[in-house]
């Protein structure tokens, strides 16, 4: 009896002192209808680089990678792109999925389109003007870039209530909000890629 009370002792003070190996932070940020496709394990939060960022959105987006309507792809803006993100306070993973809207597939479907895929540095740029778009060009817009494409607008029109920073910074006008195809309509094919 003393022996299996000893044993149980043993086996007891074992599972408390044993710290459970915990995996790192993981991001989801899938619309509805993702739920019906294979579950996928959440992505490891961890730094933003230039590689990093390909790589979340690849898996973020990997359906429209898979169609082609995506690429990954910075067009020679990583370095902008990276100072940009930087400069709105986003330095990890986890913080660049909180501000992509989970519907974004289906309201942003304008900017997937297989004759002028989406990429890297006009999906994160969108990002930031979504979440914040008088701080994006107040301070990390620098005057990088100096237009926006219908589809962009189309997508923005659907999360962007006040688009007087837009107006104010040159560049969108109030006429091209208003001609911009409506949210979660893709519009025809685009004739240069988005924020060149």
């Amino acid at each position: 009896m003393r022996a299996a009370l000893a044993l149980l002792a043993v086996v007891v003070l074992a599972a408390c002192t044993a710290s459970p190996r915990r995996a790192g932070p993981t991001i989801e940020n899938r619309t509805v209808e993702d739920l019906g496709s294979p579950i996928r394990p959440g992505y490891p939060n961890g730094p933003i680089t230039t590689e990093s960022l390909a790589s979340f959105l690849s898996w973020r987006f990997a359906r429209q990678l898979d169609d082609k309507t995506f690429v990954a792809e910075y067009n020679d803006t990583q370095d902008d792109v990276l100072d940009e993100l930087r400069t709105m306070g986003i330095s990890d993973l986890h913080q660049l999925a909180a501000i992509i809207p989970g519907d974004f597939e289906v309201l942003g479907a304008g900017e997937f389109i297989i004759e002028d895929p989406a990429n890297i540095p006009g999906l994160v740029r969108d990002f930031m003007m979504i979440h914040d778009a008088r701080r994006y060009f107040g301070r990390a817009w620098k005057s990088r870039w100096q237009s926006i494409l219908p589809a962009n607008v189309s997508a923005l029109r659907s999360y962007v209530s006040d688009f007087q920073p837009f107006y104010d910074a040159g560049v969108l006008t109030v006429q091209e909000v208003d001609d911009a195809p409506m949210p979660g309509h893709p519009p025809s094919p685009r004739v240069q890629p988005p924020f060149n």
